[in-house]
């Protein structure tokens, strides 16, 4: 009997691999790649030297775009693009079964990958050419060669090598969850020396120190990699590199649990509130075992989960003030569902008849809502659709067109033309609105109809039933996805992230044309939507040509209403401008 299920599990482990893998690959390009992708996606071209330093451009360790720059060598499709993650995700997935694997029976065993298999989180990531599904993989690598040589097995040199190179590999996998997982393996350790040192018992002694020594050798070698990122991170926020007392104070007081209990939520879409008890039982009894020294796969993850959380959550808030992003939180998922399992686990080993008759309708009621989650996050919009927007304009290029490309945001950094680096645009003649704003007095006599593609930040969601959004948007940018925009005046076309717009009108004059078209827009818009640019630029176009002027509209005023601490200095040069403007100003030449 016991031959048999071996041949079932060697059966269906690897079958359910391919589920997992099927299901990621399935629409893998169906989304444009986004921002950071595309960002991503244009170092894996460069010569091999060379991709190493462009991926810590991006404070990101370089495996995976190592890896990306093999792939290319292939293919440069957005589906090679994605590729890895789908197999890394699916990865994940097995390793997943096998950590479980004779912990607890098969129907909690199999019933528990499949969802997390088809979770909504799982397959995001693993269509996503980022290092997220390649972190996962390698944070449960680590976790079951963890328990695999600290538990179950003598350590010897093959162990020490293997050990070293998935906290390694780990380590260049992505930047900073990696790393204070590994550190909270060492301070598990650490403690796990100590209580045995003081209660004078020395079990698998050879095997921890040579565990510790290839945690810390791993530490060692990833180092150069830790100091070349910290330098660009400081790009982005100043004292990243500071540590000691002022990392301290600084995680005191700006450290709360809520961006952790986000991640979790989000992650766990959408039965994260479901979970949540079987996740507490769990971490209160394998915590226990922990501490007194039992060592088993939930004892050492009950440990890991919550520790490395906290920490990540501390040292983030410390060192930066941009948000904490769910995702940003390696493994949570994975590691909750692993603790999740040991509670079904004894739930199910309780054998309480009402149970055994709820379970087949507890089962078959969980298999329809994973395939209606399924459904939902499929249908769901998430990326911006880089790659139809610039289609669109490649297929209506016109040669006395010109494309303007803006944001609906107070950030100091604006895509524009960022989608280009990905996907042509033909012959469409393409411009920045800071761009224009710094050539008005160039284009006076232009004759050319404006065409604005207007970028909004939008709350990304994996279903439309999700709370907790998986990248939340900045605060200054209103979600312009469902916002009610019409007019009789203007061609609004919509893809998700962006609005194309076209004015029906022509002035036969780019700059007359321009001045009503944002006229237009910015009546369209919510009050105090954050587009200082747009704004400046109408104002230096009304500067320059007076008779444009349209009454009850005055965009100087407006841009001086919602302008940003980093838009001030703009705002003082568009205001000097407009007041030496009018000695100099060309009317009539503007129509």
């Amino acid at each position: 009997m016991t031959t048999k299920k071996a041949q079932i599990d060697r059966l269906l482990m690897p079958l359910i691999a391919m589920i997992a893998l099927a299901v990621n690959l399935y629409r893998i390009d169906h989304e444009s790649l986004f921002m950071d992708e595309i960002h991503q996606v244009s170092c894996y071209g460069l010569p091999f030297a060379s991709v190493k330093e462009c991926a810590l451009g991006t404070v990101q360790p370089p495996l995976d775009y190592w890896i990306g720059h093999f792939v290319f060598k292939l293919s440069i499709s957005d589906f090679a693009a994605r590729l890895p993650a789908a197999l890394f995700g699916a990865g994940s997935v097995l390793i997943f079964m096998m950590l479980l694997q004779g912990r607890v029976r098969r129907g909690v065993l199999y019933g528990l990958t499949l969802l997390y298999a088809v979770s909504p989180f799982q397959i995001y990531f693993s269509q996503e050419a980022r290092p997220y599904a390649i972190a996962i993989f390698f944070c449960l690598m680590l976790v079951f060669f963890t328990e695999k040589y600290l538990v179950r097995r003598t350590m010897g040199a093959i162990g020490f090598l293997t050990i070293l190179l998935v906290a390694f590999l780990f380590l260049l996998s992505r930047t900073f969850s990696p790393l204070l997982i590994v550190v909270t393996l060492c301070l598990m350790l650490g403690y796990l020396s100590i209580r045995h040192l003081w209660q004078r018992e020395f079990p698998q002694l050879r095997e921890r120190l040579l565990f510790f020594g290839a945690l810390l050798v791993a530490l060692v070698m990833y180092l150069p990699v830790h100091m070349r990122l910290t330098q660009y991170a400081n790009r982005y926020a100043s004292g990243v590199d500071d540590i000691g007392l002022s990392l301290l104070l600084d995680g005191l007081s700006k450290f709360h649990l809520q961006p952790g209990i986000n991640a979790y939520l989000a992650q766990m879409d959408p039965i994260g509130l479901f979970a949540a008890p079987f996740l507490i039982f769990s971490l209160v009894v394998n915590l226990r075992d922990f501490l007194l020294g039992r060592l088993h796969v939930f004892s050492i993850v009950a440990v890991l989960l919550p520790t490395s959380l906290v920490f990540q959550v501390f040292v983030y808030l410390a060192k930066t003030n941009n948000p904490l992003r769910p995702p940003y939180l390696v493994g949570v998922q994975a590691l909750s569902l692993l603790l999740c399992a040991y509670s079904l686990e004894r739930l199910w080993s309780l054998g309480w008849r009402p149970l055994r008759l709820v379970r087949p309708l507890l089962a078959t009621g969980m298999a329809f809502f994973a395939l209606f989650t399924l459904w939902d996050f499929e249908n769901t919009p998430k990326r911006e659709n880089w790659r139809d927007l610039l289609f669109t304009i490649a297929a209506q290029a016109k040669k006395d067109e010109l494309v303007i490309f803006d944001s609906v945001s107070g950030s100091h950094w604006k895509p524009y033309t960022y989608g280009t680096l990905r996907y042509g645009t033909g012959s469409a003649v393409l411009a920045k609105m800071p761009s224009l704003r710094d050539s008005v007095g160039k284009l006076i006599t232009v004759r050319a109809r404006p065409k604005l593609v207007l970028f909004y930040n939008r709350n990304i969601r994996l279903t439309s039933h999700s709370n907790i959004p998986i990248m939340p948007k900045k605060s200054d940018s209103p979600d312009l996805s469902h916002y009610p925009l019409a007019s009789d005046d203007l061609k609004i076309t919509r893809f998700n992230g962006f609005l194309l717009i076209e004015p029906k009108f022509d002035d036969q004059n780019l700059l007359a044309t321009t001045y009503r078209l944002f006229y237009r827009i910015v009546k369209l818009l919510p009050p105090k939507a954050p587009v200082t640019d747009m704004l400046l630029t109408a104002a230096r176009i009304e500067a320059l040509c007076p008779q444009l002027k349209i009454a009850n509209f005055n965009p100087l005023e407006l841009a001086q209403r919602i302008a940003t601490d980093q838009e001030q200095p703009q705002l003082a040069r568009t205001l000097e401008l407009v007041k030496t403007a009018a000695s100099n100003s060309a009317i009539g030449r503007c129509r």
